[in-house]
């Protein structure tokens, strides 16, 4: 259990940081750029195979493996803009709940088996995203900002479909740490290229604070994951509980932080969201 906690926390750690961040006007692409490289030394640093360039290049999941760290830094960006300008709460809830882009590729592309109860879930999770971005009221820059989630949601879900075709196909279970810390190492050299374009952005790094939240936010970037799999493996329950657990552990703690400590506001409408999100967690993960 205690690994379970750390993945939460972990998880969690990611959005506070991000919402600090523009806090303290810190820039956003030069921190995400070091947590992929942050991310990828300490996948390095604990994987206890051989490390060979040739291997690396010529096994099965290298195509993908590019097409997931082009994505991930995108995603990323994504992740850390929305939790800025849409709040934690509604970017934590877009995030879990593209859980069922993956679930809908695998009903379709690896023909897996659907239910009622799941179809009911994936309706709930669609309308609990739309829910819990509503706002009343709002200008057309609020608006704008209304739509982040929403993309967030697609592209997180397309990543998460990728990495499920990734392993159902390519990876095998000797090179998972391998390739994760690739498509990290992948996603940090895209940012890199792309920071090449904004020579503003490079001068953020003579910031200390963006060194700073860059590791941190790698180590736990990379931390969600890793503890995320110690629980799996060890925690005793099955996959689809420590999944459904983990989900609803990251949901309600980046909840209570948003309000406790920034002061966001939830409505009927977006409280509504939160707990249809919830329960389509449950359906999916822990009653299908």
């Amino acid at each position: 259990m205690i690994y379970l906690l750390l993945s939460i926390l972990s998880s969690t750690t990611i959005a506070v940081i991000f919402k600090l961040m523009d806090n303290r006007n810190v820039a956003l692409l030069p921190v995400i750029v070091l947590n992929y490289f942050s991310a990828l030394t300490a996948g390095l640093l604990l994987f206890d195979g051989e490390l060979s360039l040739t291997y690396i290049l010529n096994s099965p999941w290298i195509y993908i493996s590019f097409l997931i760290g082009s994505l991930l830094i995108i995603g990323f960006y994504l992740i850390g803009y929305t939790t800025q300008k849409a709040g934690i709460a509604v970017a934590t809830i877009a995030n879990k709940m593209s859980v069922i882009i993956p679930i809908l590729f695998s009903i379709l592309y690896f023909s897996e088996e659907s239910s009622i109860l799941k179809t009911l879930g994936i309706i709930l999770a669609v309308v609990s995203v739309v829910l819990a971005v509503l706002k009343k009221n709002e200008s057309g820059e609020q608006k704008k900002f209304s739509l982040l989630p929403l993309l967030m949601f697609l592209v997180i879900g397309v990543i998460d479909s990728a990495v499920k075709l990734a392993q159902h196909s390519y990876v095998s279970d000797g090179d998972v740490s391998l390739f994760t810390s690739f498509s990290f190492g992948l996603a940090g050299i895209i940012g890199v290229i792309i920071l090449s374009f904004n020579p503003k952005d490079w001068k953020s790094f003579g910031n200390p604070l963006v060194w700073f939240f860059g590791i941190l936010i790698g180590l736990a970037n990379f931390g969600s994951m890793y503890f995320l799999i110690l629980s799996l493996n060890h925690s005793g329950f099955d996959s689809s509980i420590v999944y459904g657990l983990n989900n609803m552990g990251i949901i309600m703690a980046s909840i209570a932080i948003a309000m406790m400590f920034f002061r966001e506001k939830l409505s009927r409408v977006n409280i509504s969201g939160v707990v249809l999100a919830l329960v389509s967690v449950a359906i999916l993960t822990l009653l299908v």
